[in-house]
């Protein structure tokens, strides 16, 4: 019996979604144009500390899942089994999903890392290709030739930062691919600390 804080799963009974807002980008919600995949970054699959924390860490981008999945490492048909989307399925209106997210370098305007591929692909099984909530882990620096690592949080990105993100990243580099430069608009929404930027 799967168990969470020693209570049998089935007895745990799940706060409602409410549509997504500034209020509550950080928790419980359902995105526009898809009530069928209820996302939580506080106990949804996939959730991180940095997740759970986002409105110090960093910001929110609602992105078309095709989007993040060019700007992360590809990831390989034989890796998307059958096994991931249903064990994503399972969970998809009692948990939920943690919102996907990247880690950029906003100087370079490029992708270090990410989480959240499984979750991007199933999503566009479920719903289409419609924006999904991807969080921006922002940090700063020349990172690529060994440079000085600036560390930024929440409280130190600027609108003007998050619009220029915006006109184009550099996508994750991997041992088969360089770091391909791909033009934006990716997201025409953003949700920063307790306000809300449209593009």
């Amino acid at each position: 019996m799967e168990r969470y804080a020693g209570i049998p799963k089935e007895e745990i009974e799940y706060a409602p979604a409410e549509p997504l807002s500034v209020s509550n980008f950080d928790g419980r919600f359902v995105v526009p144009g898809c009530d069928e995949v209820v996302w939580d970054a506080q106990i949804g699959a996939g959730s991180t500390g940095n997740v759970k924390n986002i409105r110090y860490m960093g910001f929110m981008v609602l992105m078309k899942p095709s989007d993040f999945l060019k700007l992360a490492v590809d990831l390989p048909e034989e890796l998307t089994s059958r096994v991931s989307f249903n064990h994503l399925a399972d969970r998809v209106k009692t948990e939920g999903w943690a919102p996907l997210f990247l880690t950029v370098n906003l100087d370079r305007q490029s992708v270090k890392n990410h989480e959240g591929r499984h979750r991007a692909k199933s999503f566009m099984k479920l719903c289409g290709d419609i924006p999904v909530p991807v969080y921006i882990f922002p940090y700063g620096g020349d990172d690529e030739w060994g440079g000085k690592y600036r560390e930024i949080r929440a409280r130190h990105v600027k609108d003007e930062e998050i619009r220029k993100l915006n006109t184009g990243m550099h996508s994750e580099k991997d041992q088969d691919r360089n770091n391909q430069y791909r033009v934006g608009p990716f997201f025409d929404k953003a949700f920063l600390q307790d306000r809300e930027i449209n593009f």
